[in-house]
């Protein structure tokens, strides 16, 4: 499907709540799609997309955004505008950073960015209040900002081969926190803290090179 024939399909289709379109060799979305206004799932994996429409922007009822593998280099900041998401994936991408407007998604329950290159987060990520699952596999993450110890409704965490040198030393803030995966990150000190997260079920740390120090 090119995206002029998509173009004359989502026209008049403003009741559509589920659209699918992964794997149709897409390299960009017409302006159209903004009129898909009760839209509440899309799947865009698997295209060619390296931007959006600002129109794109206009789908406030969205809560399920799949966007793996799609050559996007970049998130605009007006993904803020998009309220209603819960779940947004955008794994396989080459995104290096995130704008800090993602931080304002109060709504984010997954959170996917596995194998994205990015080398940092953004210190406002903190403000995820809804956050359950986040997946940083993958990533050039050499640290992880203080902030993310904020996120106490997050479940999971996912920080395999992530290059990380050490945790935040508050992490026993994370109190919802039950499944830690810290796989492959080498030399890397584990803060006491670890021990005092009351519903930890699963920690993996193979092929990583720990120690355990005292909090500061």
């Amino acid at each position: 499907m090119d995206s002029i024939c998509l173009s004359a399909f989502v026209q008049g289709l403003s009741c559509l709540t589920e659209l699918s379109i992964a794997d149709c060799n897409l390299s960009h979305l017409p302006s159209e799609i903004g009129s898909l206004i009760s839209l509440e799932m899309l799947n865009l994996g698997r295209n060619n997309l390296t931007a959006l429409p600002d129109t794109f922007f206009n789908l406030a009822s969205l809560k399920e955004l799949y966007m793996n593998d799609c050559s996007v280099t970049q998130l605009p900041g007006q993904i803020e505008r998009l309220v209603s998401l819960e779940y947004l994936g955008l794994g396989g991408n080459n995104l290096l950073s995130l704008p800090d407007t993602v931080c304002n998604l109060t709504c984010l329950k997954t959170l996917d960015l596995y194998d994205c290159n990015v080398s940092h987060l953004p210190d406002g990520i903190g403000r995820l209040v809804s956050l359950v699952h986040l997946n940083l596999a993958q990533n050039s993450l050499h640290t992880l900002p203080d902030s993310l110890c904020n996120l106490t409704s997050l479940e999971c965490l996912y920080l395999q081969d992530c290059n990380l040198t050490y945790l935040p030393s508050e992490i026993e803030r994370l109190i919802s926190l039950k499944t830690l995966d810290l796989d492959g990150n080498k030399c890397i000190c584990l803060p006491k803290s670890i021990c005092y997260l009351p519903c930890l079920k699963v920690l993996h740390l193979p092929h990583c090179n720990w120690r355990f120090v005292a909090n500061n």
